[in-house]
């Protein structure tokens, strides 16, 4: 049987980050699927989208598809969607795989699990915006090309660690 991967990308990504990967993968005959999370993605609708609704989006993904015996990788802001995917559907779930990710402790949000300096820097830049979202700063020490950058997109982000970031 075909191994089936199921790629949840980053703050400020979409899917599109994961091509290359699904390429290499597809050479291999493996299936491999990286859809874009609620609230990412140029032009996407990012007021009142939580961190449920993206766990929900890709539960809901994973069910639609048939998929079954997924090996579910999450890179950075995805690796707290996956973990709490796997908790809702574990018989669907063969392995997680958590590549530069956060994981975060039960009861706690993302920013509980961030430096300090960052949780400030963020909310910040968020405040400043017009609707409460943040590309990655150029202060940040985070060195991407201009090509990359023009893909990426805002991020939402609250003024506190409120609960349905997480839950």
């Amino acid at each position: 049987m075909n191994k089936t991967f199921v790629m949840i990308h980053g703050s400020w990504h979409g899917g599109w980050a994961w091509q290359g990967v699904e390429r290499q993968l597809s050479k291999k005959g493996y299936r491999a699927q990286a859809p874009t999370l609620p609230g990412h993605g140029p032009g996407a609708m990012r007021l009142g989208v939580s961190h449920q609704d993206c766990v929900r989006a890709v539960v809901s993904y994973i069910q639609e598809q048939r998929l079954g015996n997924v090996i579910l990788v999450g890179h950075s802001f995805g690796g707290s969607v996956i973990q709490k995917v796997a908790e809702e559907i574990p018989s669907l779930i063969e392995r997680t795989v958590f590549l530069d990710a956060l994981i975060v402790e039960d009861g706690h949000c993302v920013f509980d699990e961030l430096p300090a300096e960052y949780v400030a820097l963020f909310n910040d830049l968020a405040r400043a915006s017009p609707d409460n979202t943040m590309l990655i700063p150029g202060k940040s020490g985070v060195t991407i090309s201009s090509r990359m950058h023009r893909r990426l997109a805002p991020a939402r982000f609250g003024n506190s660690c409120h609960p349905n970031l997480i839950r």
